[in-house]
């Protein structure tokens, strides 16, 4: 093995106990000391089980067919314990709370080390050297349930480093986290690569913040390694065909391809400022013929009875403080509404009132005006869906067909009708074949995709979602909302849908609600979110990439409107100003 490779992944297959075809299907990788490679690729093309061969869980937790050979620093992990792997390399997960088994701080932070029997005068100060690499030294006592989900996930990244690992491995460490949280991740992990020198591998698809950071971009597919470069040339490369592929690339990336611009370099820019640098020669080729726009950005409008009515709504778990103060608003019928705002806002907390999860106060919530309060709960249950932030906190059968089946029986569907409804829902979901597959041994995609159709196949009036594109590639993520963007035209569905990704809010949801510390801070139309600074910064919030584009030719002196904010908007305003013909330059 080369002095510089220091994992090094020859000829790997695995295939578990009761699967048809191996996950990993003849991985080759070799990682330098000191890189940080970005690992993508659709859900379910086996991204998280390659990051649980590298440290020996796949094979020694994870049964089945193993091949071939996985050497951390000339360790092969088949001859080491996990535990003895893990000062070589580690591991952080999608879900902190799957991570941390202690209460405190302090007893998360030591626990590790303990188990390695360091000297106890070792322990303290390798602790809070983790503690404070991460920023939460001043955490050192608090409880653990008290802390946000970015400050969770960084104390599971400060209980991996504070066993000196030479190499890190990160499974979407920022699926549950706000945007702020996201970037405050990512911004560690940064630190660690720069200035610690540590090798960094991370499975991740927020592309756009990584794409200028990383030094390599893998994408796996079907459990096969189908492309491995520079992230340049990865993303110019997959740019044509990324929807259908599954990937996320980053937004620069697909504007300029969308736009058709060929620099001379031949690769696509993936950065904000050369996207904006691109597009700003193009605007200024052809200012002659520029047309004035409108800036305003026009309200929503609100027509006929409302399906959703929420007055002075106040919660509180038991014996604590309100969680929910004085929320009031509106849901007209159909349309897709996105809920925004940073961890512990109170957004789940409100969607389990509608859904009566949590009973809410009598006098609350109104559903076509009757108050759900006073509901039966078969009859809330056949209006009103929730999708679970964790699929698997719903599932309740052993095989894929019977979860979907399970409601529309309960509810004395016809027979025949069950069989069709689950069939379509299968092949809408693209989990035709996972029939008798146990929920639970599905990908983190799989399932959630799964999770949502559980609902979608009831056809309730209102179905709320929680981060339900959590592990989904974006062919999924995009055929989801076409799913049910076609529901609110054609049946009139009402959707809420909570979530952290910026972009997906952008292209599918007019309206945005943003709520922080149990309030309601705004509530319009999704432009309207994106032009407030303030808004964004007091509520953890970032904006899609596109609008920093935007707002970077503006200052360009561009007549750019301020309602552009998805990649056809941007089209359309190029398409005015006549400039859409390939240019190179």
């Amino acid at each position: 093995m080369d002095n510089d490779i220091i994992l090094q992944l020859k000829d790997v297959r695995y295939r578990p106990d009761g699967a048809e075809s191996p996950i990993l299907n003849g991985i080759n990788l070799d990682i330098r000391q000191g890189e940080w490679v970005l690992v993508i690729g659709p859900s379910g093309s086996g991204k998280t089980t390659l990051a649980l061969s590298m440290n020996g869980i796949v094979p020694h937790s994870h049964t089945g067919e193993f091949e071939g050979e996985v050497r951390v620093n000339g360790h092969l992990t088949a001859e080491n314990s996990v535990a003895q792997m893990a000062t070589m390399i580690g591991m952080v997960f999608q879900d902190p709370d799957a991570q941390i088994v202690h209460e405190t701080v302090r007893d998360e932070i030591y626990f590790g080390l303990e188990n390695l029997r360091k000297d106890p005068a070792e322990i303290v100060p390798a602790a809070h050297a983790a503690l404070k690499t991460v920023g939460m030294l001043d955490y050192l006592n608090a409880e653990v349930m008290g802390l946000s989900g970015g400050q969770k996930q960084r104390v599971s990244l400060a209980s991996v480093l504070s066993l000196s690992p030479q190499v890190l491995v990160l499974d979407e460490p920022t699926a549950n986290l706000d945007p702020q949280g996201m970037r405050d991740v990512f911004n560690i992990v940064e630190h660690l690569h720069k200035n610690l020198g540590m090798t960094i591998i991370m499975i991740e698809h927020h592309v756009d913040e990584l794409a200028e950071k990383v030094d390599r971009v893998v994408v796996i597919d079907k459990g096969r390694i189908v492309r491995e470069d520079t992230p340049a040339r990865v993303f110019t490369q997959a740019a044509p065909d990324a929807q259908q592929q599954g990937l996320w690339i980053p937004q620069a990336t697909e504007i300029a391809h969308s736009l058709h611009i060929e620099p001379d370099t031949g690769l696509l820019p993936i950065a904000i400022s050369a996207c904006a640098e691109h597009i700003d020669t193009l605007l200024s080729e052809n200012k002659a013929e520029s047309k004035p726009h409108t800036t305003q950005i026009v309200g929503i409008q609100e027509c006929g009875e409302p399906l959703l009515e929420i007055k002075h709504l106040r919660f509180a778990y038991r014996g604590g403080k309100d969680v929910l103060k004085d929320i009031s608003l509106t849901l007209p019928k159909g349309g897709v509404t996105a809920i925004l705002g940073p961890n512990g806002s109170g957004k789940t907390t409100m969607a389990k009132c509608i859904s009566r999860i949590n009973p809410p106060p009598v006098g609350s919530i109104f559903l076509n005006g009757v108050d759900i309060a006073k509901m039966s709960q078969p009859e809330l249950t056949r209006r009103v869906g929730y999708v679970f932030q964790n699929p698997d906190h719903q599932f309740v059968t052993d095989s894929t067909y019977e979860e979907l089946a399970y409601s529309l029986r309960v509810r004395k569907v016809a027979e025949d009708e069950v069989d069709r409804r689950v069939k379509q829902m299968l092949e809408i979901m693209e989990l035709t074949g996972r029939e008798q597959d146990s929920p639970f041994g599905l990908s983190v995609g799989e399932r959630r995709r799964l999770s949502v159709a559980t609902m979608l196949i009831l056809e309730q009036e209102l179905v709320i979602l929680d981060e339900p594109t959590i592990g989904q590639d974006l062919a999924r993520s995009q055929a989801l909302f076409t799913i049910l963007d076609r529901l609110c035209k054609e049946q009139g569905t009402t959707m809420l849908f909570i979530t952290h990704d910026m972009r997906l809010v952008a292209d599918w949801c007019p309206r945005a609600i943003v709520m922080s510390n149990g309030s309601v801070h705004y509530d319009g139309v999704t432009a309207g979110v994106f032009q407030d600074n303030a808004l964004l910064t007091q509520n953890h919030l970032v904006v899609p990439p596109i609008v920093e584009v935007a707002d970077e030719l503006r200052q360009r002196g561009h007549r750019v409107p301020q309602n552009i904010i998805t990649v056809p908007n941007l089209c359309e305003f190029m398409e005015a100003t006549t400039i859409t013909q390939t240019r190179r330059i």
